[in-house]
């Protein structure tokens, strides 16, 4: 059965099978796909494309380029059964939706790793460093994991935190702040987000506003990793920590270790951390995995290691903290771990 407003034609000249078999135009398809949907919702347009459709009307205020490029991407996604067209109008098919469900993960990749990714041969050779002739895209990893995040890991957490008590949230690389502002909406806390992504932390802030949290919510630009440097962490009873503590491992375990040792000292009694993170992919996997081999590969091209949930748990306990939980989630290859000081 054919996909939703894509031809035979298209189908067969893509996906022969066999010796006619040509699985690099896969790839070529998937990397037009994903780096079109992904520059769709960072630059606003997904939200319609997604609720009532692009039609004709929004070329019309575009600069000439602009509305031609926007006419040939919406093309485009119809001829990959992205989308289906009728009178100048294009909306998402049944497939493109469920291929939009997942826009975080695009955003994440094509935003936040896509230039990186495109430098890997200057990486390989010695003649770049990542880090110091290039970095990721701060401000997409920070969207995209909030976008991914809350579809497939917040549910989790929020049940998590249905089950304790807090009144003051601290979010460590807090990005745009998103997972913050639920928090405190929903268990009715204050809190203070860090992030060292000036762009991350704009975004953060016109969040905030427009959610009217400004008397509840503080967003500082600063570096979650220098805890000296943050006086919120003595008053707050509930630290948050999505995707941080593996950046903070790249120095060493040591240093991490180090860190989570100065957490523990510094939080009051009875305080909670909850960090998100991803085990690394299998070394030898028996089947497909999703996600996790890409995230690895692109925490590897950055000199990152990740660890699986015994090591978390390890690491948290070495520290001085009490593991409460462990939460899987939808994320693939996702955990969610819930730790307290000593009370």
């Amino acid at each position: 059965m054919l996909r939703e407003g894509v031809s035979s034609v298209s189908t067969t000249h893509t996906r022969k099978t066999g010796a006619g078999r040509r699985p690099a135009f896969d790839l070529f398809e998937g990397y037009a796909v994903s780096s079109i949907l992904a520059s769709f919702e960072m630059s606003g347009l997904l939200d319609g494309f997604e609720a009532d459709g692009l039609g004709p009307e929004l070329t019309g205020d575009r600069p000439p380029d602009a509305a031609a490029l926007l006419r040939a991407s919406l093309r485009y996604l119809a001829q990959r059964g992205i989308a289906t067209e009728e009178n100048g109008t294009f909306t998402l098919t049944a497939y493109g939706r469920e291929v939009v469900a997942d826009k975080g993960y695009l955003v994440w990749l094509v935003g936040g790793y896509g230039s990186s990714l495109r430098r890997v041969d200057g990486f390989l050779t010695g003649g770049q460093r990542y880090g110091v002739d290039h970095v990721r895209d701060g401000k997409w990893v920070a969207g995209g994991a909030a976008l991914l995040g809350g579809k497939d890991v917040v549910p989790v957490a929020m049940e998590l935190l249905g089950e304790i008590e807090f009144g003051r949230v601290l979010d460590l690389g807090c990005g745009n702040a998103r997972l913050l502002a639920a928090i405190c909406r929903r268990f009715g806390a204050g809190g203070v987000g860090i992030d060292n992504s000036p762009e991350a932390c704009a975004d953060a802030r016109k969040l905030v506003e427009e959610a009217k949290l400004g008397g509840r919510i503080v967003i500082t630009e600063a570096d979650a990793g220098a805890l000296g440097e943050i006086d919120a962490v003595a008053g707050t009873d509930l630290v948050v920590t999505f995707f941080l503590l593996h950046e903070i491992l790249a120095s060493g375990v040591d240093v991490l270790l180090d860190y989570l040792k100065q957490l523990a000292a510094t939080l009051p009694a009875g305080a909670y951390v909850l960090t998100a993170e991803v085990e690394p992919a299998a070394p030898a996997p028996s089947g497909p995995e999703l996600f996790t081999p890409e995230f690895t590969y692109v925490h590897a091209l950055m000199r990152q290691i990740l660890l699986p949930e015994g090591g978390w748990v390890q690491l948290f306990e070495q520290a001085g903290f009490t593991v409460r939980a462990v939460r899987r989630n939808d994320m693939p290859g996702g955990i969610l771990l819930l730790a307290q000081t000593a009370g």
